[in-house]
């Protein structure tokens, strides 16, 4: 089947008629040449990524004009916000009424 191959790369796909002769000279089903031409066909034209790599031609390079990046605004620095402000004077009502040595003496 290796032979049939190679002298029909230009087309890899053999006929029935084909078929049930490779079949017959190999001693395995029709079914079973099938499978081995698909496989094979399959594992020919999967490339490596170095193959893949290596195959691309410079038209098909991203132009980095092409490219949107998106950046999201960075985290503040402690030195960005209103002179005099606090923690807690900055987190307003989100901050709890009660004292830390209040919560935990209730837990007691």
């Amino acid at each position: 089947m290796e032979n049939w191959l190679s002298s029909h790369e230009d087309n890899p796909y053999p006929t029935q008629a084909e078929k049930e002769s490779l079949a017959k000279d190999t001693g395995i089903t029709v079914k079973q040449v099938s499978t081995w031409f698909a496989n094979t066909r399959r594992r020919k034209m999967q490339m490596t990524p170095m193959e893949a790599y290596l195959s691309g031609s410079s038209s098909d390079e991203a132009n980095p004009e092409d490219i949107t990046l998106y950046i999201r605004p960075g985290t503040p620095a402690p030195g960005d916000f209103e002179p005099g402000s606090t923690v807690v004077s900055r987190a307003g009502s989100s901050v709890s009424s009660h004292s830390a040595a209040s919560t935990s003496s209730r837990l007691l």
